[in-house]
């Protein structure tokens, strides 16, 4: 995502992030668990279930596989990418719920942990994540 189209989303990002923590059953202050157990065989994001995050229509309607993250540093967003190909980011752009995206790929919990400034790839959704520190701007 090309960083003066993603600036123009800050304030999509707020809003929506103000409808999600309104959303029923949210709370704003709890650590994703997928299973419910108690138990983390895995990592926990940071960030609660509600927090706004970027992706796109081929993860959220196609159930296409996550094949890029990024932690972007300037502003701390996540951002989860397939590797279809789009001409305007913004036809196909989604933001949603940072659990939304861990219900549709539990997957993306084994880079939970990703510092600010990185990124991870994969080719399909059965690879181990590889990751990376993004190149300065």
């Amino acid at each position: 995502m090309k960083s003066g189209i993603k600036s123009g989303y800050i304030h999509i990002v707020i809003l929506c992030a103000a409808i999600l923590s309104s959303c029923n059953g949210s709370n704003s202050n709890s650590k994703l668990d997928p299973s419910g157990s108690g138990k983390h065989s895995m990592k926990q994001f940071e960030e609660p279930a509600n927090t706004a995050v970027f992706t796109t229509k081929f993860i959220e309607n196609d159930n296409k596989p996550i094949t890029l993250v990024r932690h972007d540093a300037d502003d701390s967003t996540w951002v989860f990418l397939s590797d279809d190909k789009y001409d305007n980011i913004a036809d196909v752009a989604k933001i949603v719920g940072l659990g939304q995206v861990i219900g549709m790929d539990s997957s993306v919990l084994e880079i939970a942990d990703m510092k600010l400034g990185y990124y991870a790839h994969r080719k399909t959704r059965q690879d181990a994540w590889e990751v990376e520190k993004l190149k300065e701007k």
